[in-house]
């Protein structure tokens, strides 16, 4: 890869998406409501009284676990749905860095404004890879500030066990390692997409079922079925760096530059 020309793209793109604020505000919305919902929450089972809860009536399956470290049933429930909303906001960061992708490549060539910079002699995928870097930077971005202001929520109304639980090592380490890689593999797959079609909304339709095998993942965790720990961490951030480097030469395959010089005349 040529470092000057990705940081060029990504200049260039910086710009573009500059401009783009309505992109921007619908980005927000997501994450907002998923902060705000988790917070509601907590506060509405704080609020609920302690003999609502019983290990053998609430969510008895998944609570086991709690049950044998010596929580009580409404901590236990605490701890649970803090677990999950957290994971939500690791699934969060496949749908924001999409929209960006596909918008990144159909509006070009729509526009009229990808022709000149497909003229250059930069690399195919020095190209793509610079419009990845934009597409999530901003996604990651938000996912971090969400996951702060969930974690500062959780703190000021949370017992001190259950504050624990959510800011255990795991938690910093899955943010830092998977996000920017989940943010990769939907913004890749996007932009795989959109070089065959001239549609956002179908870009981002399509991108999202490529990307079940991704969600399904996050969604098994969500449901208890895996354990968030470190080990699931790492094997998580090798498989989506492999299908990253995959989806990279993919899109560098599939872009087809003169098809694209040719068709949108």
């Amino acid at each position: 890869m040529n470092i000057a020309h990705i940081r060029a793209v990504v200049r260039r793109e910086t710009a573009e998406l500059l401009r783009s604020r309505a992109i921007f505000m619908t980005m927000t919305i997501v994450p907002s409501v998923l902060v705000a919902v988790s917070l509601l929450t907590e506060h509405a089972i704080l609020q609920t009284p302690d003999a609502a809860f019983r290990f053998d009536t609430t969510m008895p399956e998944l609570l086991e676990r709690f049950a044998a470290d010596g929580l009580d049933p409404k901590t236990a429930v605490l701890v649970l749905i803090n677990e999950q909303f957290l994971t939500m906001l690791l699934i969060v960061a496949t749908a924001l860095p999409s929209t960006i992708a596909s918008h990144t490549v159909i509006n070009e060539k729509v526009e009229r404004t990808l022709e000149p910079l497909l003229a250059t002699p930069i690399a195919t995928s020095d190209l793509l890879f610079g419009k990845t870097v934009v597409s999530i930077v901003p996604g990651v971005i938000l996912t971090w500030i969400a996951y702060g202001a969930t974690l500062y929520g959780f703190h000021e109304m949370s017992p001190p066990i259950v504050f624990a639980s959510a800011t255990r090592a795991v938690w910093p380490l899955a943010f830092t390692m998977l996000t920017p890689l989940v943010a990769m593999t939907s913004a890749l797959t996007s932009i795989v997409v959109s070089s065959r079609v001239n549609d956002p909304r179908t870009a981002q339709g399509l991108a999202g079922f490529l990307v079940i095998p991704l969600l399904g993942m996050g969604i098994s965790a969500l449901l208890g079925a895996v354990t968030i720990n470190a080990i699931w961490v790492f094997y998580s951030a090798a498989a989506l760096l492999l299908a990253n480097i995959g989806l990279l030469a993919l899109a560098s395959r599939l872009f087809s530059r003169e098809t694209i010089l040719t068709r949108w005349r």
